[in-house]
């Protein structure tokens, strides 16, 4: 299993500046038994966002769901639907699991919400 931790909301924050309307996007996999990405996770932290002083100018939008596993391209690809209106995705998974939303995804911005930690 891999372990993941939130990254301090002020450097997500400072990692989300300049999109307007963000999908967070928790993982049911490992996260969500480590209690870091899952779907609790993705909607406390899209609220959490939507509350924080730390984005200047217009407020920007943030909506969460949540896939079984990120880190499975064909999962990824055949389930998971973006609102067109996305600008970025901040992923709640471990490292491979940004990789392979971002690759289905491209060119859309899969940013990091966790630190992997170790497996």
């Amino acid at each position: 299993m891999i372990v993941g931790d939130l990254k301090p909301i002020a450097e997500i924050s400072e990692s989300l500046a300049g999109y307007h309307n963000v999908q967070v996007l928790g993982c049911g996999g490992c996260v969500t038994v480590c209690r870091s990405g899952g779907d609790a996770e993705a909607q406390d932290l899209a609220y959490r966002l939507s509350q924080s002083p730390h984005f200047n100018g217009s407020p920007s939008v943030f909506t969460a769901q949540t896939i079984e596993r990120q880190c499975e391209r064909d999962l990824v690809q055949a389930y998971l639907k973006i609102p067109a209106e996305t600008d970025a995705i901040l992923s709640l998974a471990c490292g491979v699991g940004v990789q392979v939303v971002s690759d289905v995804f491209e060119p859309l911005p899969v940013l990091p919400g966790l630190n992997t930690t170790f497996m």
